[in-house]
């Protein structure tokens, strides 16, 4: 996930990767996840590359570009998550999370109506899926800003004729529902936390929640008592992860020639 928050290509997105380990082992509903995330990375460097330019129409035909690129991205985690809860497609299908009963779980302000899963990683699953869109989605809204951004060297053809399939809803990208993604993530995180025996896992969708929050502070001054949440979960996530550490120092291990 380093190549995520680096904004930086990484090999794993090679077919040698993503196809050839896989040849004779069926990949599980992570796996097929951590497929679509290893494209991101070039989408965001390609993005940084961009955004910075003068508003030329080499620079939207640059941004048209990499906005198919996005969505394309996009349509492969929405397959995604409807196939691993389809309950969102037949409400008789068993939903993969639900709302955690109040009454059996210490109510956490400001995210009270916490999260339960099926299982642990399942619960992992679903708060990379939604920590990655946290990231994914600040970016889609400013490849879509840089297209239709009126152009210095072509007038009178300010505006951009999009086809249909690179025409899209600006308000899905806003950081209203980014804020609501992020609150997903910190629902789900006491449940993953509970259950992992791998904590160290939590640590890059923690700190990715952590940084939306923190900007969102700074620009607006909203999100305090978000940033605080994540504080106290970070040193209940420091905690467990000593306490596994502790365990298994306290074992008894024999080395095999």
């Amino acid at each position: 996930m380093a190549a995520l928050l680096n904004r930086e290509n990484t090999f794993l997105s090679g077919p040698e990767w993503i196809t050839a380990p896989w040849e004779q082992h069926p990949k599980s509903w992570f796996d097929r996840l951590l497929d679509v995330v290893v494209l991101l990375p070039s989408i965001f460097n390609r993005t940084d590359h961009i955004i910075p330019h003068e508003p030329t129409l080499s620079r939207r035909l640059m941004a048209q570009d990499l906005l198919g690129n996005c969505l394309n991205a996009e349509r492969m985690l929405d397959g995604w998550h409807l196939s691993v809860n389809p309950a969102l497609l037949d409400a008789s299908q068993p939903g993969a999370y639900w709302i955690e009963d109040p009454e059996g779980t210490d109510a956490q302000i400001p995210f009270a109506d916490t999260f339960a899963f099926r299982d642990a990683t399942t619960a992992i699953m679903f708060i990379y899926y939604w920590a990655t869109l946290v990231l994914f989605y600040p970016c889609v809204e400013k490849v879509n800003f840089a297209v239709f951004q009126p152009v210095v060297d072509a007038f009178p053809h300010v505006y951009p004729n999009l086809p249909p399939h690179l025409q899209i809803n600006p308000l899905r990208y806003t950081t209203k529902e980014v804020r609501e993604l992020a609150a997903n993530v910190c629902r789900g995180l006491d449940f993953a936390l509970t259950t992992t025996l791998q904590p160290d896992l939590l640590a890059f969708p923690l700190y990715v929640v952590d940084e939306f929050y923190k900007e969102m502070h700074s620009s607006s001054g909203d999100g305090a008592l978000e940033i605080m949440w994540c504080e106290a979960f970070h040193a209940r996530l420091t905690s467990k992860g000593q306490d596994i550490a502790d365990v298994i120092q306290g074992r008894n291990w024999v080395a095999f020639d």
